[in-house]
């Protein structure tokens, strides 16, 4: 069902931009600014269309909106964090509320999610943006917590989600300033694989062209919310 609601919203993304290039070709006369602007909205479709990792709640969200690339547009323009778009934590600054709803867009079984729900849920990441993260929590003499699931190209027999995803804490030498060694431990969700070295296996890290290929990170959006706080407070001292 989630990768139905993604569909739907990728094909709203497109109308959404179609129609305002019509609207503005149908004009007899084009303003420049509205030129920057069909520019800014195709720079942001083409970023959540290729790059952004959706978590289920932003799909949702987005979906609620009768015009979902506008709503995006105006979240991008005023997101400031270099290493993340959280839509859904960008919603209350826009006026979301003001924004024309869609008619009934959600799909079948689900319903919509509150913008100010606060559950923990996943947060796709790249692995760089969480790299950064826990360098950002340990200068800071604070732990954070991820999860990095393998790819099953990257074993030669077959194991489980459980047994291919690794709980990774940023207490360790690779993520902590002015240390000796170089290290990570982690351990898989299901236990079978306890204290594994990591960076020993990762393509990503020390694991060589054959190393172990990383199929996504994540991380709890409780903990993604501590480590912007991080970040921006770090920002702030260095200013």
């Amino acid at each position: 069902m989630e990768f139905e609601a993604k569909q739907k919203l990728m094909a709203r993304l497109d109308e959404s931009l179609l129609s305002h290039a019509r609207k503005l070709t149908a004009g007899d006369d084009p303003r420049v600014e509205n030129v920057y602007r069909l520019q800014g909205l195709a720079e942001v479709h083409s970023y959540l269309k290729t790059e952004h990792q959706f978590d289920p709640a932003e799909v949702d969200v987005l979906l609620q909106f009768a015009d979902p690339l506008d709503v995006a547009y105006a979240c991008w323009e005023i997101n400031r964090d270099e290493y993340d778009f959280p839509i859904c934590d960008l919603m209350q600054e826009i006026r979301a509320e003001e924004f024309e709803p869609a008619k009934s867009e959600l799909p079948a079984g689900r319903s919509a999610v509150p913008m100010s729900e606060k559950t923990p849920h996943e947060v796709n990441m790249t692995y760089s943006t969480m790299r950064n993260y826990f360098r950002a929590a340990e200068r800071a003499g604070q732990h954070l917590t991820g999860y990095i699931v393998m790819s099953p190209a990257s074993f030669e027999q077959e194991y489980s989600l459980e047994s291919r995803t690794y709980v990774v804490s940023s207490d360790n030498k690779a993520f902590q300033p002015n240390m000796g060694g170089y290290s990570i431990f982690a351990s898989s969700l299901d236990g079978s694989d306890p204290c594994v070295r990591l960076e020993q296996y990762m393509a990503a890290e020390y694991g060589g062209k054959d190393g172990w290929q990383i199929e996504r990170c994540y991380m709890m959006s409780d903990e993604v919310e501590r480590a912007k706080a991080l970040t921006r407070t770090e920002k702030e001292h260095e200013r």
